[in-house]
């Protein structure tokens, strides 16, 4: 018998937790409830750090006004920092605009990456604002193609 490695068990679980939520709950109502209280955990962390940005909510309602005046809707990420911000990844110092938190686990099955759209999303973002990170609450496989400008980050109780 083979024994999993820590990494391939990590995996092994993320996609469970999320193919559960996926088939259990169609609605996702159970998946966006955490959502809601992960990306408060985050803004709560960004606050205590000083680091100044405009939440998703206010980007939505700025939204609402451009295409009031027929103006293209632009992105909104979950969070739009007012200045670039430097953030540690993978032992590097990087400087980021934004962070988009995801309460699931970026897999590499087909039919979950085309119903997510997180790499759509990610480019999106990129290209709007330049440099930025996604945060997976569940983490992700490491065979994803990242895309350029982007870091992928597993959610950590103490980091971000």
């Amino acid at each position: 018998m083979n024994r999993l490695s820590n990494e391939q068990m990590h995996n092994l679980l993320g996609n469970y937790l999320r193919m559960k939520l996926f088939f259990s709950d169609n609605n996702e109502s159970a998946r966006r409830a955490g959502a809601v209280e992960y990306e408060q955990v985050i803004a709560d962390r960004l606050q205590k750090k000083q680091i100044e940005y405009v939440p998703e909510h206010v980007l939505q309602q700025e939204n609402k006004i451009r295409q009031r005046r027929h103006q293209q809707a632009l992105p909104t990420p979950d969070f739009l920092f007012k200045k670039p911000e430097q953030f540690v990844l993978n032992g590097k110092v990087v400087e980021v605009n934004w962070i988009e938190c995801k309460s699931y686990y970026a897999s590499t099955i087909p039919r979950l990456k085309t119903i997510l759209g997180f790499e759509q999303t990610a480019n999106k973002y990129y290209k709007a604002y330049g440099k930025g990170i996604m945060v997976f609450k569940h983490g992700f496989n490491k065979d994803l193609n990242v895309p350029d400008g982007v870091y992928y980050k597993r959610y950590k109780e103490k980091q971000i």
